[in-house]
């Protein structure tokens, strides 16, 4: 979602915290992290279902390409 918002960014894992972040408050950094990422995967999921990705009809172009 923020790779389509701003494409140029790069993202990568958490490889670290800022000094002084306690063990107890990385993880809690890290499960919240999890959490965004976990509804973000189940939205994206539920909006592929709610839509109809079929053909219209048999003589839809949708799977054509510029050569056809």
């Amino acid at each position: 979602m923020t790779k389509s918002l701003y494409p140029r960014i790069e993202i990568d894992a958490i490889d670290g915290f800022a000094d002084g972040t306690s063990e107890e408050a990385a993880l809690d950094l890290i499960s919240n992290a999890q959490s965004a990422a976990d509804k973000i995967a189940s939205d994206v999921v539920e909006q592929f279902r709610n839509n109809d990705l079929q053909p219209s009809n048999n003589n839809s172009d949708d799977e054509r390409t510029d050569s056809d």
